[in-house]
């Protein structure tokens, strides 16, 4: 998708970036080349916001639509090209012993689980877990499965008496991202127990 952009620049501050067809995103820079840089990430993760908050997304106009708006006279236009996140929606079954947090399996992501003391903090540490473990795989260069049906699952005795909900996610894309933030497999375990031991307590 390309999305239209205005810089502007008042004479003590920063280069700033708007989205006009993406209400309340923006981001600023040093330089005009550095506002546009940082503006593929803010437009990014605002879109990842509202496609994991179930908002419409809003189609980009032209640049020359929002020129005449004189809230952007002056400002210096640029169009911005992205790849549009893609959301998942993973089945999860939920299981909880008398006396024990909730335990959560993730039947398209094998080996990947996760527990909390409420439903609602266990489908967060679920939405979480999704992620990491979608980003190992991404960086072991292993294809992420794309999640069935609850209906496909449901059959299954393993899973028998559980509790069905469904986690939405954005699947990541961007290796160098990640490899930015874990650069090395000794790395990607630390942080993988980490998170592991944080959610089975």
């Amino acid at each position: 998708m390309r999305y239209p952009v205005v810089i502007y620049k008042d004479p003590d501050s920063d280069y700033g970036m708007l989205v006009p067809d993406l209400p309340g995103c923006y981001t600023a820079g040093d330089t005009i080349t550095d506002v546009l840089r940082q503006a593929i990430e803010a437009i990014e993760l605002h879109l990842e916001g509202m496609l994991l908050d179930g908002d419409p997304i809003p189609e980009p106009k032209d640049i020359a639509y929002h020129e005449t708006n004189p809230e952007y006279a002056d400002g210096l236009w640029k169009t911005i090209t992205i790849k549009f996140p893609e959301l998942r929606h993973y089945p999860v079954v939920l299981h909880r012993n008398p006396g024990r947090p909730y335990g959560v399996n993730i039947p398209d992501l094998p080996n990947c689980f996760a527990v909390g003391d409420t439903i609602e903090d266990a489908l967060k540490q679920t939405r979480e877990i999704i992620e990491l473990r979608m980003e190992y795989m991404l960086l072991d260069g292993e294809s992420i499965p794309k999640p069935k049906d609850i209906a496909f699952h449901q059959n299954n005795p393993e899973y028998a008496n559980g509790h069905w909900e469904s986690v939405a996610v954005i699947l990541p894309t961007d290796v160098s991202k990640i490899q930015g933030d874990q650069s090395g497999p000794i790395q990607r375990l630390f942080r993988w127990f980490n998170q592991a031991t944080q959610v089975v307590r």
